[in-house]
């Protein structure tokens, strides 16, 4: 199970009215330093944040540039952006695919990869299939997000599953951005529409019997 942990800013009043910019700097270096075998973050910003108009970017490139050996990855998707937070999930999903998609090559154990989309991994669900995937000589590149790490996850666009056996599973925000970006909607980014995918079950139909 992979452990991961939370920090907030705990902005006050003042930070609202002034600002939080330096307030988030500040909780960034703590927490690096505080767990300093970690050098990947995550920070996204709730409603009161985003409310205010910092520029959470800028403070995450001045924290990036002071500790190159990070990654930090950035997304403004407060809970006010859509119905039930809906649409603060599509953009971090979006952003995902887009910022950090391809900026890692995994090590490649097994003729069939897949990457399995929408795992959170409840009561150790994700650790049944995974003897499953074993079993059957599939190498389950990313688990997104529920039982995964910063890194595997950038490495997504190496899945390859069967052609015929995609579209099983929770995909349809990687097909929908696949097929926009393939017509211009969401630009030409390779990332998306070239081998990202991922399946819920995979093998060959032939090879079934036989693995």
């Amino acid at each position: 199970f992979q452990l991961k942990y939370s920090w907030s800013t705990d902005m006050k009043e003042s930070h609202i009215v002034l600002g939080g910019d330096k307030r988030l700097e500040k909780c960034m270096h703590e927490a690096f330093d505080a767990m300093p075998e970690i050098k990947r973050m995550i920070v996204y910003t709730t409603c009161p944040t985003a409310l205010i108009g910092d520029d959470v970017r800028a403070t995450i490139k001045k924290v990036s540039e002071a500790r190159p050996d990070t990654d930090i990855f950035v997304v403004e998707c407060p809970g006010f952006s859509g119905v039930s937070q809906s649409k603060g999930h599509h953009v971090l999903n979006i952003g995902w695919v887009r910022e950090k998609v391809g900026t890692v090559e995994p090590e490649i154990t097994s003729d069939y990869t897949i990457n399995f989309i929408g795992d959170y991994n409840i009561q150790g669900d994700t650790q049944l299939l995974q003897q499953y995937w074993d079993a059957l000589g599939i190498q389950v590149i990313a688990h997104f997000t529920g039982n995964s790490t910063y890194d595997d996850c950038r490495a997504m666009h190496r899945a390859d599953g069967p052609v015929e056996m995609r579209p099983v599973g929770e995909t349809e925000f990687v097909n929908g951005v696949g097929a926009r970006s393939r017509s211009g909607g969401e630009g030409d980014d390779p990332a998306v529409h070239d081998g990202f995918l991922s399946v819920g079950w995979c093998c060959h139909p032939d090879d079934a019997a036989t693995r």
